[in-house]
């Protein structure tokens, strides 16, 4: 269904994968218009994939932490972490182990939801904050929140990662028709993103 918690897991993923390739690219680069961060998407899978093996083997946890967190106003993960005492990254770490994929994308996870486990390399603790960001960015818009609460995530986007603010707005501007684009090539049907997102091209800094 497509108003199912999965289903929802399911958009916010392809949500914060997208960000975070886009996000990656142009922090990268300073430029909007750079190809994108395949391994920037790759990291944003494995850092939403929790919630999705939660949903597709205990649905019903899955159901009890939505409602939760629609009770509670909080994110989803907290909510999961509060009903299993165990955070959904931490399935995504242990499916990076069992796959035996690149340690590099476990330490950029571990790194995202623990601010003390601060790796020596820069490039890592980098991945982690544009991480953080496209999970803030990309669960505020999934989830329905204001244009305002959108706004606020942006502006921590620009101070932690220096990114132009006309970039960060360019890129939200943009994500309604690649999110389409998106689930169009993958022949998934999902609720599209808020029409108002396509407005950010018209600022030059978040909240004009």
């Amino acid at each position: 269904r497509r108003s199912s918690p999965f289903a929802y897991c399911l958009k916010r993923t392809i949500v914060v994968s997208l960000l975070n390739s886009t996000i990656g690219a142009a922090a990268s680069s300073k430029n909007p218009n750079n190809s994108r961060d395949e391994s920037g998407y790759l990291v944003g899978q494995l850092a939403e994939l929790g919630p999705l093996l939660l949903g597709f083997y205990f649905p019903e946890i899955l159901e009890a932490a939505f409602k939760r967190s629609e009770e509670k106003s909080q994110d989803l993960s907290d909510s999961i972490r509060d009903l299993t005492g165990l955070h959904p990254t931490k399935l995504s770490v242990e499916v990076i182990s069992a796959l035996g994929l690149p340690n590099l994308f476990k330490d950029i996870l571990i790194n995202s939801v623990n601010s003390q486990a601060s790796n020596k390399d820069p490039l890592i603790n980098r991945a982690a904050k544009i991480l953080n960001c496209s999970v803030d960015i990309g669960s505020a818009i999934t989830s329905g929140r204001s244009k305002i609460e959108i706004d606020t995530k942006l502006k921590n986007l620009q101070q932690n990662l220096d990114l132009d603010p006309q970039i960060a707005n360019q890129l939200v501007a943009s994500l309604p028709r690649v999110f389409r684009d998106h689930c169009s090539s993958l022949e998934i049907e999902l609720p599209s993103l808020p029409e108002f997102l396509e407005s950010y091209s018209e600022s030059t800094s978040t909240g004009n």
